[in-house]
């Protein structure tokens, strides 16, 4: 992954900001809200969520039927396309959800129905436990490896669970059920704990009914800007009574939630859409498509203000050559508008702040890099236009669709000015994987994946080093931030504190020593854990540690879990794993993904995720 996302914030007189700012809460919100309305309701719909994927023809078909409403006109082509990405993204972001429920769901539910009492698998198989701990006891030889590591567990109760599916054979599902809800182990009599193991049973079974009313959770609704959802729920709750419990918690839902008085971003995806320019100031000024009689000055860091001169300069190197420069070298890739609030009072393009968040790709801040997208730039649009030639009967649109991708192969060859930079050449053999814990935040690992070897261990404090002490402070920063949440929780007032950046300085920190320790062992690629599995793995670590403190005492063992349990949910770790992302491609190493293992030590889950990734990269 080579793009990143810089952020800058945009500057206008009052009269633009105004604009714009009725533009996109007047006309464009409510256009986004109508589609996601339509798109719910569409006879086709159930289809499309069985599918996992929303078409986009659909939806640019009934953003058309919009086109013509009053509520909606008066905006920019531009800005209608902007609603129709919205729509696709935000639905593409529901469905992946709903089928990680549905995949977590079916899981959990098999899982049920394996964890029965040893007088529930004597019933279902019609044998003694003798004979069902016997057959437990073959089935444990014939599948269990003479390594007894992470992976070869893992691998264990994998072949379990399919041959639990495979198998007809009551007594051989009962004794693979026994296995498996007893850790892969056979137990002495005196390890039994019945209360322990019907608590555990219904815990999977509110599990699953969590999972099951998660499923059935509203569909997306878009933005109230005016209140008048609320409002209608408010006299709907105080008027009628609910008809049963879903829908008493959905009213209570829509009341409790903090309203988002933030209009949609607009989408930019065509690095067209933006034209640069520079101010008598020496400063960045830009027109934005659509609404280019309004004029913007951009306001950043020192440390993102090289990519916004860039993007200056692409745009005057291609009107300089009177657009004989193709676009699809321009650094810039795509842009978002968006406003963010802030603690003035006033208008709301007063109160609010414009920025502009641009993804580019870092592949183009260097001649090398830019040498690869053009060739694979050109490879594309070769297939695309050997495949339209091939079309007998073209229509004006496709011709001229074919006028454009030759028009691009031509302009190819015009280079931007671009610094030199060697490109980063790692080892394929070698990776860098990065776990993430409790006692240990961040850990980090080089391992070697021909011999599975690990040849070098840094863990939080080895990577941070003299800034180690940061932690601590973050951590009683968060402290005192939860008691004054508490408090004002309390006193009913607003519990909204502003947080200091020092979280995001930490997660820089990190970043650049695990991107270091790459460049190092001249690792190819950094492995991550999947975002999904982190708190499922400290959690165990948490029982784990409530176990060892505080031995035979459920109630202190579940004080001890709750406390620890509130630092676990202040710590950001898909942040952190963004820090990391975008260290990364700015030195072009790339990026896999992992499965971080619940029970095992800081540089073992570390070496777990490598050898993961490294087994889809084999499967890929």
């Amino acid at each position: 992954m080579s793009q990143i996302t810089v952020q800058c914030r945009l500057f206008a007189d009052e009269t633009a900001r105004r604009y714009l700012w009725e533009l996109m809460s007047d006309r464009n919100t409510p256009l986004v809200n109508e589609l996601l309305r339509l798109v719910a309701i569409h006879s086709d719909f159930s289809t499309w969520r069985s599918k996992g994927k929303l078409p986009t023809a659909e939806v640019t078909k009934l953003a058309k039927t919009l086109k013509t409403d009053p509520r909606f006109s008066n905006q920019p082509a531009k800005f209608h396309i902007s609603a129709e990405k919205t729509v696709l993204y935000t639905f593409k972001s529901w469905l992946a959800i709903q089928k990680r429920v549905e995949w977590q769901l079916k899981g959990k539910i098999s899982w049920l129905r394996m964890l029965r009492t040893d007088e529930e698998s004597i019933a279902d198989c019609g044998q003694s436990l003798d004979q069902i701990r016997s057959k437990a006891q073959a089935l444990l030889l014939r599948y269990q490896s003479a390594d007894n590591s992470v992976e070869s567990q893992k691998n264990l109760r994998k072949s379990l669970y399919q041959a639990y599916e495979r198998t007809e054979d009551l007594l051989s599902r009962s004794a693979i059920a026994y296995l498996l809800r007893n850790r892969c182990q056979i137990p002495s009599e005196t390890d039994k704990d019945p209360q322990k193991f019907l608590k555990y049973r219904s815990k999977i079974e509110n599990q699953v009914k969590r999972l099951t009313q998660q499923l059935e959770n509203r569909l997306p609704q878009g933005r109230d800007l005016t209140g008048e959802r609320f409002l209608t729920t408010l006299e709907l709750a105080t008027r009628d009574v609910p008809i049963d419990n879903a829908e008493a918690s959905r009213w209570q839902s829509q009341l409790l939630a903090r309203p988002n008085l933030v209009p949609f971003p607009i989408v930019l995806e065509s690095n067209m859409d933006l034209m640069w320019l520079g101010t008598q100031q020496d400063k960045i000024g830009l027109h934005i498509g659509g609404i280019s009689e309004h004029e913007f000055t951009i306001g950043c860091g020192q440390r993102q203000l090289h990519y916004f001169q860039r993007f200056l300069s692409d745009y005057q190197t291609m009107l300089a050559s009177k657009r004989q420069h193709t676009s699809s070298l321009f650094l810039l890739r795509s842009a978002k508008l968006q406003w963010a609030p802030r603690k003035d009072k006033g208008e709301p393009w007063n109160v609010y702040q414009l920025y502009l968040s641009c993804t580019l790709d870092t592949r183009l801040l260097t001649a090398e890099g830019t040498e690869l997208v053009k060739r694979e730039v050109a490879a594309g649009t070769t297939q695309k236009l050997v495949a339209m030639k091939e079309k007998v009967d073209r229509t004006n649109t496709q011709d001229n669709y074919v006028k454009r991708l030759q028009s691009t192969l031509d302009k190819l060859d015009r280079p931007f000015n671009r610094s030199s930079k060697p490109i980063y050449q790692g080892q394929s053999n070698i990776m860098v994987a990065v776990s993430v814990g409790l006692k240990s935040p961040v850990t980090a690992i080089a391992i070697d994946l021909t011999t599975r070897d690990i040849i070098a261990y840094r863990n939080t404090k080895q990577l941070l080093g003299d800034n180690y002490r940061l932690v601590n402070r973050q951590r009683n920063l968060q402290t005192q931030q939860r008691h004054s949440s508490h408090k004002a929780q309390k006193q009913g007032l607003s519990r909204q504190f502003s947080n200091s950046e020092l979280g995001e300085h930490l997660d820089r920190l990190f970043a650049k020593s695990i991107v270091e320790l790459a460049q190092i062992y001249q690792a190819d690629s950094i492995a991550l854990p999947k975002l999904d599995q982190i708190r499922l793995s400290i959690q165990n670590e948490v029982d784990a540690m409530a176990q060892l403190k505080i031995p035979d005492y459920l109630e202190g063992q579940k004080k001890y879990v709750k406390q620890v349990r509130i630092s676990l949910h202040n710590w950001s770790y898909n942040r952190l794993s963004e820090s990391i992302i975008s260290k990364a491609a700015q030195s072009g190493i790339a990026i896999e993904y992992g499965s971080q293992p619940a029970r095992a030590s800081p540089n073992e889950r570390a070496r777990e995720i490598a050898l993961s990734a490294y087994a889809k990269r084999a499967v890929s």
